[in-house]
């Protein structure tokens, strides 16, 4: 009776030891898929406000909204694979605060930044692309599209972006971007004026009307 006793004890402790193994190795990969998760922004302004505090994963400008350049700039901020889904609703999103330097992410044209980590994806979906308009009201291109960010752009309208000798006054794409079910219309630059494509850069349009060219830089 003593050795059954034992060997009942050892089998327990066994079985244990096997749980708290399986605990160890399931644990990071349940971290890693929390810490990983998507995250949506939903804009709830028109207003062109920038984020009010960077790396917190909230957008949240000083009057307590979320604008779609806080949102981007949040979503420019995560780490790890990814993808930051941007809600747009029925609106009319102008840029109000003219760039003072190329790549200034607080005025000027949106910036969707080289991402700080590989798998991260950026995507900025509107109601539709007759009702969810992004205006530059001629004070900057519209957006820049860095090196190396992928991103998905759709059912928005891209409209009066300019520049007057750089090209790409819609969007300067060095990235990838699919741009689906939208309109890049009445934007002005030196070359390229909807899109402009560096030999870095990967477009993929589906769906999408563009009253100017998009050109592939080489």
């Amino acid at each position: 009776m003593v050795f059954h006793r034992r060997a009942t004890s050892q089998h327990a402790a066994s079985k244990l030891f096997t749980r708290a193994l399986a605990i160890a190795f399931l644990l990071p990969i349940v971290s890693a898929s929390i810490a990983h998760a998507d995250v949506t922004f939903n804009v709830n302004t028109e207003a062109d406000e920038p984020d009010k505090t960077g790396f917190d994963g909230i957008c949240e400008t000083s009057q307590g909204d979320c604008s779609l350049r806080a949102a981007i700039m949040q979503a420019n901020d995560l780490t790890g694979p990814r993808t930051t889904h941007i809600v747009l609703p029925a609106g009319n999103y102008k840029l109000t605060s003219p760039g003072s330097n190329p790549g200034y992410d607080f005025s000027g044209d949106l910036n969707l930044r080289s991402p700080l980590s590989p798998g991260q994806v950026i995507s900025i979906e509107g109601a539709s692309a007759a009702s969810s308009v992004i205006d530059a009201d001629q004070i900057d291109r519209v957006m820049t599209i860095d090196r190396d960010r992928v991103a998905i752009i759709s059912n928005v309208t891209i409209r009066r972006g300019y520049l007057t000798s750089a090209g790409g006054g819609g969007i300067e794409l060095d990235g990838t971007l699919t741009l689906q079910d939208s309109i890049v219309s009445d934007n002005s630059s030196g070359f390229g004026a909807g899109i402009s494509v560096s030999r870095l850069g990967n477009l993929d349009v589906l769906r999408t009307k563009g009253e100017q060219p998009f050109l592939k830089r080489a």
